[in-house]
């Protein structure tokens, strides 16, 4: 579970660390909940994506139905 962790990073760590939680995902089998502000990064990370506005759940699905619709 992570919450917003590269919110303050720059682009490159941005990705690095992207990157990583990627790699750890696939190679260990471990599903992450990741929070993010950021909807280009949940666009290239998420499976599935839950969308919040004023902490209810507004939209759900893929992240293409999701940040597409």
């Amino acid at each position: 579970m992570l919450d917003e962790p590269t919110s303050a990073l720059d682009e490159d760590s941005k990705h690095g660390v992207e990157a990583l939680v990627t790699q750890i995902g696939r190679e260990q089998g471990i599903p992450c909940l990741l929070v993010t502000h950021d909807v280009a990064q949940a666009a290239r990370l998420a499976h599935r994506v839950l969308l919040l506005e004023g902490g209810r759940i507004t939209r759900r699905g893929t992240a293409e139905e999701v940040l597409r619709a």
